[in-house]
């Protein structure tokens, strides 16, 4: 399966618009990133990776908008990063 069709059916069942960017950071572990939003989710995927790499990024960040409880979608942007923030940090 494309993982374009991946993506509208995630978008059918979560019932969010999902967008994809690719965009340029230096990194060995992460390779994207899943922003929540209230009406919709971004996902971001290193940019300087295998196209085998990128697909396989997309595809997990999907797996989170499927999976998560909706207790983890953020209201709002400053909300977002505040999570992602205490996330690194470990709590």
């Amino acid at each position: 399966m494309r993982v374009d069709n991946l993506i509208k059916i995630a978008e059918i069942i979560s019932g969010k618009e999902i967008d994809i960017l690719d965009v340029d950071f230096e990194g060995q572990i992460i390779r994207s990133r899943l922003k929540r939003l209230a009406d919709r989710a971004v996902i971001h995927v290193r940019k300087n990776q295998s196209e085998n790499w990128k697909r396989f990024a997309v595809v997990k960040e999907l797996c989170h908008t499927l999976c998560d409880v909706d207790d983890e979608w953020a209201a709002d942007e400053e909300k977002a990063l505040h999570l992602h923030f205490l996330i690194l940090q470990g709590r």
